[in-house]
C-alpha cells in the first residue's frame, strides 16, 4: 500500500521524522518497502496566470500568451496546449528551470515569436506517465508562487507491505491508528457528517445472498454533472497513492476507499432498470467489465445486478454497461459487506486483482460502509453539485461479524514474552489499540474494536502486547543445548570481492604476479612514465616497479600460450606503483586479460574470437555489481600507449578516469612475439571503495511490452553513448530498455554520416501501454535526439 506521508500526518502527527516514522511500522510488522519523494526535482516552476492569448501567425496550433508569473512585468510564451486559454492559472517554468530529465529552459525562437519559458503539463513536470494539455491550477493560487508549495510536493511517499492478516491498516485512518498506538500521538477524530437527504428519490435494493452481502448501503444523488473535474488536492493524493484520476465521482469512490478503508461504486442510474439485487449469479450470465474484458459468470459468483441482468462482479469491478461518464446526470453510490470467504479467489480467477477485491478478501469494518456513503456524498456534492436522496439500508445483522471477546491471563503473557507486566500496563496497551478492558486481579475481557477482525484469541492479544512493547525491547534468552544460532553475515560488504566473484562466474581465473618487471617491458607499456628501480632487485626480468599489472597478465598469457592454450580469461588484484611530484603512490587496481575463442569450443556454436565488445561487456557488468551508478558513467575513445589506436576506450566517474580497457597495441605484440589479438582492462579499485547497494528484488510487469524499432542517421562523430544518454535523461517512466542492434555505413548513406538502429522497449508496470501513448514517447524521443545530437530519421 502507497500512503502519503502529508496525508497521513493530516490524521496523526508524531514527533518522530520519516525515517524513524517508516522504523517504527516496520519495527511492529508493518514493513516498509520504502520511501520515495513524491515527485521528481525541478525548480524554477511557478504558478502563472495567462492574461491573454492569440493565435500565432506562423504555428498552425500554437498561441502566442501574455503570462503573469508575479514578477510585474508579463512575459511572453508560446504555447501549443489544447486548453490553453485567457484567464487560466497554470504552472510556468521560467528561463533556467531545471525539469526533470530534460535540459535547463532556455529563451526559444518559436516560429518568429521569442518564448520566455514553458507552460507545463504534469507529464513534462514528471507528475504523471501521460497528459493532455498544460496544468490547470486553483484560482486561489497567487502568480509567482512556486509549485512545490501551491502542490505540496514536499512529501514522502510510504510503500508499506501489509500481511493478510493486517486489512485494518489499508486506508489512511488505519494506518494513522496504528501510528497513534504504537507512537503514543493523537489520532484525529473519525467525524462523518450525516448529509441529509434533499429529495426522496430512492432505489430499491434486495439482498437474495444475505449469507455473501450482510449490509448493502446505497443512496441516489441527482443532479450532478458526470464531466466534473476532482479538485487539485485530491487528484494528488491519489497520484501519490499510486491511482489515476478518471473523473470527479469515481475519484471520490476511490478517495474514500484510501481514506476510510471501504470500497465503493457508483452506478449511472439512468442506465439501471428496476432495483439492485444483490445474488449470485445464474447460469450462462456474463459480464463486461469496466476494463473491457468479458467474463463468464459462475454460481459461485457474487453479483450486484438489475432486471436486465449483473451490473458488477460485486466487491471486484463493476461493468461497462452501468458506469458513470461525462454524460451521467444521476448517480446511485454503492457501499457495502461482503462475507471475505464469498470472494476469496474470485478475482484471481478471471486475472483480476483491484484495490477492492485486496480488501474485500481481507475483510473490512462492517460499520463503515453508511461512514463512506455519507462521506461520498459530501465530497460528490460539493465537487459536482447534485442533491442527495435517502440513504437506503438493507442488511441481516445476524450475519454481521461480531467483536470479540476474550479473556487474557496477565500471567501468561509475562511467560510468553519473558517481561514482567502488570495488569494496569497490559489495560493502557490495549486501550490504545481501541479495545474495552475490564479487569478483575490478574484476569482481563477484552472487547476487540470491529475493525481489529484478526485479534480471535488470548495468544493474539499478547502478540499486540509485543508489538507495542517493542520486539526490540524483549529480551535475548539463551536457546540452550540442541539449539543452533547463527550470525548474520552481509552477503555484498566488500565491493573487491563482489567485482572478483563477478569475473569467476564470467570464466575468469585469479593470478598472482610480481610486483617488479622489466625495464624493458615497463617503457613497452608506459613509455613516458619513470619505474622506480630496485636497489637491489632479483634479476634484471625484476629490475622495477610496476606501473600497470598488464605485463604480469601478460606473462602469464605467454606462458600458457607456449603450453598450448590459446583460449585465457585472466584477473588480478593488486598494487600499481607510480611516480608523482609527491613520491611513489600506491594505487590498488583490478585488472584483467582475455583472449581465444568467445566460448569455450563446442558443436552447438561456431568458433568465434573474442573482440572489444566482449571486454567491453564484462567491464559494464563489474561496474554493474559494484553499484557504481550508470548516470555518473561516461564511455570516451583513448589513446595509450599499451592499446591498440582506434580499439581503445576509457570509462569515466565523475569525470575522472575509472577504467581503461582496449586490445593490446600491435607494437608491444609484435615485442613479445605474440600472434593472436590480446585484450586488457584495468579498473582503479579506489573508486569503488563504498559498499555495493544491496540488491532489491524488482517485480516484473503483468502487462505486455511493446518494442519500437528507430532508424537514425547521425555525424560519424556521434557516439553510441551520446544517444543512449540523452534518452536516459529523458527519464521516460514506460521506457524499460535501449538497444543499439545496427551500426551502417556504406551505399545509400551520406559521407560523414552512419546509421544507427535502436530498439526500444517500452512497458508499464499499472496498466497496458495505448498505441497513442507509444507515438507520443516515439515522438519525444526523436525530437530530442534531433535538438541534442543533429539526428535525423532514416527513410
Amino acid at each position: 500500500m502507497q500512503v502519503s506521508e502529508l496525508w497521513l500526518r493530516e490524521w496523526v502527527n508524531p514527533p518522530a521524522d520519516t525515517h524513524g516514522l517508516a522504523n517504527a511500522l516496520t519495527m511492529a510488522g508493518l514493513e516498509v518497502d520504502g520511501l520515495t519523494p513524491a515527485a521528481p526535482a525541478f525548480s524554477g516552476v511557478v504558478a502563472a496566470r495567462i492574461i491573454e492569448l492569440a493565435p500565432h501567425s506562423k504555428a498552425k496550433k500554437g498561441h502566442v500568451c501574455e503570462v503573469d508569473d508575479g514578477s510585474g512585468q508579463p512575459l511572453t510564451v508560446v504555447c501549443t496546449a489544447d486548453n490553453v486559454r485567457a484567464g487560466l492559472m497554470t504552472a510556468l517554468a521560467r528561463v533556467g528551470a531545471q525539469l526533470p530529465g530534460q535540459a535547463g529552459v532556455e529563451k526559444r525562437q518559436l516560429h518568429g515569436v521569442e518564448s520566455t519559458g514553458m507552460l507545463c503539463s504534469y507529464a513534462e513536470l514528471g507528475l504523471a506517465d501521460a497528459s493532455e494539455g498544460i496544468i490547470e491550477l486553483p484560482e486561489s493560487c497567487e502568480p509567482g508562487e512556486d509549485l512545490y508549495e501551491v502542490l505540496e510536493l514536499n512529501d514522502t511517499v510510504i510503500d508499506i507491505d501489509l500481511t493478510p492478516n493486517r486489512s485494518d491498516c489499508l486506508s489512511v485512518w488505519g494506518l494513522a491508528r496504528e501510528v497513534s498506538a504504537l507512537l503514543e500521538a493523537p489520532v484525529r477524530e473519525l467525524s462523518m457528517k450525516e448529509v441529509s437527504a434533499e429529495t426522496d428519490t430512492v432505489f430499491p435494493v434486495s439482498i437474495e445472498a444475505p449469507e455473501a452481502c450482510a449490509r448493502y448501503v446505497g443512496r441516489v444523488i441527482t443532479g450532478v454533472s458526470g464531466d466534473s473535474t476532482s479538485p487539485l488536492w485530491l487528484r494528488e493524493k491519489l497520484r501519490r497513492s499510486g491511482l489515476r484520476s478518471v473523473n470527479a465521482i469515481t475519484d471520490i469512490t476511490n478517495y474514500v476507499m484510501l481514506e476510510l478503508g471501504q470500497p465503493m461504486h457508483a452506478f449511472d442510474l439512468d442506465k439501471l432498470a428496476s432495483g439492485i439485487e444483490v445474488r449470485f449469479a445464474r447460469s450462462s450470465e456474463s459480464l463486461c467489465l469496466l476494463n473491457d474484458q468479458e467474463v463468464s459468470l459462475s454460481k459461485d459468483e457474487l453479483v450486484i445486478a438489475d432486471a436486465e441482468g449483473p451490473l458488477a462482479l460485486a466487491g471486484i469491478m463493476g461493468g461497462e454497461r452501468s458506469c458513470v461518464g461525462d454524460q451521467t446526470h444521476t448517480v446511485f453510490l454503492e457501499a457495502a459487506w461482503f462475507h471475505p470467504q464469498t470472494l476469496a479467489g474470485k478475482a484471481r480467477r478471471h486475472g483480476l486483482h483491484t484495490d477492492s477485491s485486496h480488501r474485500f478478501e481481507r475483510g473490512v469494518d462492517p460499520e463503515l460502509a453508511a461512514m463512506a456513503i455519507h462521506r461520498a456524498t459530501g465530497l460528490i456534492v460539493e465537487s459536482t453539485g447534485g442533491q442527495p436522496g435517502p440513504v437506503v439500508i438493507e442488511e441481516s445483522a445476524s450475519r454481521l461479524p461480531q467483536p470479540a471477546t476474550i479473556r487474557l491471563d496477565v500471567t501468561r503473557a509475562e511467560n510468553l514474552l519473558g517481561i514482567e507486566l502488570t495488569g494496569e500496563e497490559i489495560e493502557a496497551l490495549l486501550e490504545r489499540l481501541h479495545c474495552e478492558v475490564s479487569r478483575k486481579d490478574n484476569i482481563l475481557q477484552v472487547l476487540t474494536p470491529a475493525f481489529r477482525t484478526d485479534l480471535a484469541i488470548e495468544v493474539d492479544l499478547i502478540e499486540e502486547i509485543a508489538r507495542l512493547k517493542g520486539y526490540e525491547n524483549l529480551p535475548d534468552t539463551n536457546a540452550g543445548p540442541g539449539y543452533l544460532t547463527t550470525k548474520d553475515q552481509a552477503a555484498r560488504t566488500d565491493p573487491v570481492e563482489v567485482m572478483k566473484n563477478a569475473l569467476v562466474m564470467c570464466g575468469y581465473s585469479e593470478v598472482i604476479s610480481f610486483s617488479f618487471v622489466s625495464q624493458d617491458v615497463e617503457k613497452l607499456f608506459n613509455p613516458s612514465h619513470e619505474a622506480k628501480v630496485l636497489a637491489n632487485p632479483i634479476s634484471q626480468d625484476l629490475a622495477v616497479m610496476r606501473s600497470s599489472i598488464w605485463p604480469g597478465l601478460i606473462q602469464a598469457a605467454i606462458h600458457n600460450f607456449n603450453r598450448q592454450q590459446e583460449r585465457i580469461r585472466f584477473f588480478e588484484q593488486g598494487l600499481q606503483f607510480c611516480q608523482t611530484p609527491q613520491g611513489l603512490e600506491q594505487r590498488p587496481v583490478l585488472s584483467g586479460l582475455v583472449c581465444g575463442h568467445c566460448e569455450v569450443e563446442q558443436w552447438g556454436v561456431s568458433p568465434r574470437e573474442v573482440d572489444f565488445y566482449d571486454l567491453k561487456g564484462d567491464v559494464e557488468h563489474l561496474l554493474e555489481v559494484a553499484g557504481l551508478a550508470p548516470d555518473q558513467l561516461r564511455t570516451e575513445p583513448l589513446e595509450d600507449a599499451g592499446l591498440h589506436p582506434g580499439k581503445a576506450a576509457k570509462i569515466l566517474y565523475k569525470d575522472e578516469m575509472l577504467v581503461r580497457f582496449g586490445a593490446l597495441h600491435p607494437r608491444i605484440q609484435a615485442a613479445l612475439g605474440i600472434s593472436q589479438e590480446v585484450y586488457l582492462f584495468e579498473l582503479q579499485l579506489e573508486a569503488c571503495s563504498d559498499t555495493p547497494p544491496e540488491l532489491m528484488f524488482k517485480p516484473l510487469s503483468k502487462y505486455p511490452f511493446i518494442r519500437r524499432d528507430i532508424t537514425l542517421i547521425v555525424d560519424q562523430a556521434v557516439q553510441a553513448a551520446q544517444i543512449c544518454s540523452n534518452i536516459e535523461q529523458m527519464q521516460i517512466p514506460c521506457l524499460q530498455q535501449v538497444e543499439i542492434f545496427s551500426v551502417y555505413t556504406g551505399a545509400g548513406i551520406q559521407k560523414g554520416k552512419k546509421s544507427i538502429s535502436l530498439g526500444l522497449i517500452l512497458q508499464e508496470f499499472s496498466r497496458t501501454l495505448t498505441d497513442k501513448e507509444v507515438e507520443q514517447t516515439i515522438t519525444s524521443i526523436v525530437s530530442q535526439l534531433e535538438h541534442q545530437v543533429g539526428a535525423g530519421i532514416r527513410s
